[in-house]
């Protein structure tokens, strides 16, 4: 009994507040009024049978029972008035006088309440009313005015399309229940004498106010179709478990013996089959009645699975657009479909690809539209005819008529993560019907799978820009560039590398490694193998049985995590650097010879004038003895400092012929050490020695580097005091940066380098070579000139050492640094690159 009180009270409840709550979401809207009243109705109705099961005097249930009977009267009329405003608010004049009338017979049957409702009796604690013959006169008025109401929304479901044709298939079918329920528990069992029925006669009241509510009060409403379709299978599904429910227990009941604990097992045993044959049993009737008794035009979740599958598939973003709408127009039945993706660089909205909309090319959404605007707040589909039925705002009628314009009922968003990336159009549907909820999610769902695969494209069209654009800068590059993976197989390849290597009409990358010679080829799988980068290597490259100089850079390739992916060859045809070398060389040697030509002049003019004045004085002395000794003795050193004039200026303008090879540096050093020893023990001066710990190998022309060591060492000697003293250290440097900076830091300094490309370079190791000394220094307005031919700060001496040792360093493509102070001393870099490799055909002597 407390379960039936609180059903009743749960269910007045219920209907009372989707009255009001219907009510409150638009006040001024006459169908929510109307709905609420009729709501209350019921509700008030609900009210008075509870308050008629509440007693079992007879006087008083006769009297409550009159109460219910009264509420009863209203319901067919209240819900006659509200019908003929739903949904479009427009009332016929002739309804309006039928609603009137209905009112009136109302209150008619409510004053004659006492003569229609007699007495009321108890049968087992149950009332049962005893009626007058003027019953069936209720009975007519409930059945006519019903049925006029269900006619008006039949009428109105044909007249209307869309969401108003929907909310109407859903008032009518809510009622069309409550209505058949009701007839059978007001009249076909109190006629039959079944009056405990009545107990759940307001059980038959709910149907009405819950589907009108939903329909008034919902945003996106469910097909109707999908209601039936669900509400047939739960039904029958609910049928079938009982069937096995009530049989397994019947089995069970006769299989196990009698024991106090039989009933437990059975209903256990009939639950675990229940629950074991839901999913099946669901699945199979769901099957069965989609077959055959509803035929969908279209399928949810078929759609968004072949959209899946093409999007998957397709990589150009225009092809991706013109797809999917051409997809939803044949799949759905839409009347015109247009989509507008956002532009990048000014965020507004243009149209991409329509079908059947107009003004295609002027339609654009700016990004502080209405709708742009109303699609980022609201995350959700934008319909026209929902505008139309809860239109509350300015921004609301803005956007109401901005679809007006463009005679589009829905617009789709497009959102990637919280990037509104596109905006589909939509029309109405071929078919008129409304778009439902189950389309709007299926809509949302391919928005999603959209915005997806436009961004996947978005991303493959940078990609295939990015390959187009680098694939454009190696093939325009005038070096050869190579990639290779960590397998030594070629990934990428420039067609300046084929031209290099002479590979122009392979197609295989497998060929490419093998044209290039066995040094770079060690180099590049040391590369690989230790982690170690090689920069600027001069080497031969065999092409068209020629030998062609190339620079060889191999550096490694890593991921950002530093995981090893393969490396990088750099090739450059030297031919043309080394044919204008060869050029600046021939020039550089006319422009020493016309200064050699000019100094030597003067150089040679002295010892000239001596031996001039002896062939002059000669006649008139060739008897003096003494004479002739002490101008033999002039004369001989004289001409042996024009031979040694001659030989200088021979080796610093004619061609270097070097010897290259691998040779030991500090062994070198010690050489020359030992060798200008005496003449620094004649002077009382010291030379000390400070090499690197780590040993290593130069590739040069020793002798050369010896000549260098040595005029450098000779002209410390030269300029120190007595007691003086020279220091000679080395040291391996990654970079000559430091040397740059500091010339242009200290005035008293001078740097040149011989290989810019080399020279900026880090992380390559070159040998340094310190020649310090204590002498007199160099005054600061000669240092820019210590190594022009012919320019001395002596008394003695051509002038020519430090130009050969410039000449050598050049031809080595190393750097000299030198900086000096005037009383203080000088000090002498020389710096050589130590990673280089020399051509094939040289042989190493180590």
């Amino acid at each position: 009994m407390l379960i039936s009180q609180a059903m009743f009270i749960f269910l007045f409840l219920l209907i009372a507040g989707i009255g009001i709550f219907v009510l409150l979401r638009n006040p001024t809207n006459i169908i929510n009024k109307r709905f609420c009243v009729f709501a209350q109705a019921v509700a008030v109705w609900i009210f008075f049978i509870y308050f008629l099961l509440q007693t079992t005097d007879p006087a008083f249930a006769t009297f409550r029972l009159r109460l219910v009977f009264c509420a009863a009267v209203f319901i067919p009329s209240s819900f006659f008035s509200f019908s003929t405003v739903f949904p479009d608010r427009a009332e016929r004049s002739i309804d309006r006088y039928y609603s009137i009338s209905f009112f009136v017979i109302s209150i008619l049957l409510v004053l004659f309440s006492s003569h229609i409702v007699e007495s009321v009796s108890f049968v087992e604690r149950f009332p049962q009313a005893k009626y007058s013959p003027l019953f069936p006169i209720f009975w007519l008025y409930f059945i006519t005015c019903m049925a006029y109401s269900l006619y008006i929304l039949y009428r109105k479901s044909v007249c209307f399309y869309g969401i108003k044709r929907l909310q109407v298939q859903y008032l009518y079918f809510g009622v069309a229940m409550s209505v058949f329920l009701g007839i059978i528990t007001n009249f076909v069992m109190p006629i039959l004498g079944l009056w405990q029925a009545e107990v759940f006669v307001p059980l038959v009241a709910v149907p009405i106010p819950i589907t009108v509510a939903y329909a008034i009060a919902k945003y996106h409403l469910m097909d109707i179709s999908v209601v039936i379709k669900r509400s047939t299978v739960y039904a029958a599904l609910s049928v079938i478990l009982s069937i096995i429910y009530f049989t397994v227990g019947l089995v069970m009941s006769r299989i196990l013996p009698v024991s106090e604990y039989k009933e437990t097992v059975t209903n256990v045993v009939s639950i675990m089959v229940m629950v074991l044959t839901f999913v099946i049993a669901r699945e199979s009737i769901q099957h069965f009645i989609e077959n055959n008794f509803f035929h969908t035009r279209y399928s949810h979740p078929k759609i968004l699975s072949g959209s899946m599958m093409m999007f998957s598939s397709i990589h150009d973003l225009n092809r991706l657009l013109h797809f999917a709408i051409q997809y939803l127009y044949d799949s759905v039945g839409i009347q015109k479909i247009g989509i507008l993706i956002k532009d990048e660089k000014t965020k507004d909205y243009h149209l991409k690809a329509a079908i059947n909309l107009v003004s295609e090319d002027t339609l654009c959404f700016l990004n502080h539209d209405a709708v742009v605007t109303w699609l980022l707040e609201k995350r959700t589909v934008l319909s026209k005819e929902q505008l139309n039925r809860f239109t509350h705002s300015e921004l609301d009628q803005v956007l109401e008529k901005t679809m007006a314009s463009m005679d589009i009922d829905s617009c789709v968003p497009v959102f990637q993560e919280n990037n509104l990336l596109g905006i589909i159009l939509l029309g109405r549907k071929v078919s008129k019907s409304v778009f439902t909820q189950e389309d709007i999610q299926m809509f949302l769902a391919f928005s999603g799978q959209l915005a997806m695969a436009a961004h996947n494209a978005r991303l493959y069209s940078r990609l295939d820009e990015a390959k187009t654009y680098r694939d454009n800068i190696l093939q325009s590059l005038k070096c050869g560039v190579i990639a290779v993976d960590i397998h030594e197989e070629v990934t990428l390849i420039n067609s300046e590398a084929k031209i290099i290597l002479g590979l122009e009409s392979t197609g295989s990358n497998g060929t490419m490694l093998s044209a290039l010679n066995k040094d770079t080829h060690h180099l590049l799988r040391h590369t690989l193998k230790n982690n170690v980068d090689y920069r600027d290597i001069e080497t031969f490259i065999e092409r068209d049985e020629k030998k062609v100089p190339c620079s060889v850079t191999i550096t490694q390739l890593k991921t950002e995590a530093g995981e090893k992916l393969g490396a990088l060859i750099i090739l450059t045809d030297l031919t043309e650097l080394k044919l204008l070398q060869t050029e600046k060389q021939h020039a550089d040697r006319l422009a020493y010879l016309g200064t050699l030509a000019s100094n030597i002049a003067h150089e040679i003019k002295n010892p000239l004038v001596a031996i001039n004045t002896y062939f002059q004085l000669l006649p008139y002395k060739k008897d003096d003895v003494e004479f002739h000794t002490n101008f033999r003795e002039i004369a001989l050193k004289e001409i042996g400092r024009i031979n040694r004039i001659i030989e200088d200026m021979l080796n610093l303008a004619k061609p270097s012929n070097s010897v290259i090879r691998s040779i030991d540096p500090h062994g070198c050093i010690l050489d020359t050490i030992n060798l200008l020893k005496h003449t620094a023990a004649n002077k009382g001066a010291e030379i000390t020695a400070t090499l690197e710990e780590q040993r290593c190998q130069l590739i040069a022309d020793e002798d050369k580097i010896r000549q260098v060591l040595i005029n450098i060492m000779q002209n410390s000697l030269d300029a120190l005091p007595e007691n003086g003293c020279i220091q000679v250290s080395t040291q391996i440097i990654d970079t000559v940066s430091e040397f740059r900076k500091m010339a242009k830091i200290n005035s008293e300094s001078i740097f040149f380098t011989f290989d810019p490309s080399q020279s900026e370079q880090t992380g390559k190791p070159y040998f340094v070579i310190k020649v310090s000394d204590n002498g007199m220094g160099v005054p600061k307005g000669k240092i820019a000139h210590i190594f022009e031919p012919f320019f001395t700060n002596k008394d003695k001496g051509t002038g020519l050492g430090l130009a050969v040792v410039y000449r050598i360093i050049k031809d080595h493509k190393g750097c000299i640094y030198m900086e000096s102070e005037e009383g203080r001393g000088t000090d002498f870099y020389v710096i050589l690159p130590l990673n280089s490799i020399v051509p094939s055909n040289i042989v190493f002597h180590r």
